[in-house]
């Protein structure tokens, strides 16, 4: 039922906001990216931030998200400013296939 996708959910997203809340990673606003210098040139570098929760979060015992979680995740990611967003292996399954079909359709701001 609803209770044990948001119960799923929140496990699969609970490391990603504990880093979030405490706003060392992530920073502030919408970006997950940090511009950091580095060296006494001072060259500013981005660092972009890869996310593996719908395919390797997954992958422990119990775990199982449907095609509306995966999809419903992949948007919070997306909101928390993530650039990469691991979504599975379209080869593996058809939940797989169906969620590279429908993430297109998503309006995603930052990830690919």
């Amino acid at each position: 039922g609803d209770g044990l996708r948001s119960g799923v959910m929140v496990m699969a997203l609970r490391s990603v906001l504990r880093v979030h809340s405490r706003g060392g990673v992530l920073g502030t606003g919408r970006s997950a990216t940090r511009t950091f210098s580095s060296g006494a040139a001072g060259a500013a570098r981005r660092i972009k931030l890869y996310d593996t929760t719908l395919r390797d979060g997954t992958q422990g015992e119990g775990i199982s998200l449907s095609l509306h979680d995966k999809l419903a995740i992949a948007e919070r990611l997306d909101d928390m400013g993530f650039d990469y967003i691991e979504g599975g292996y379209p080869l593996s399954n058809e939940k797989d296939v169906a969620f590279f079909e429908q993430v297109r359709r998503l309006s995603l701001r930052h990830a690919t």
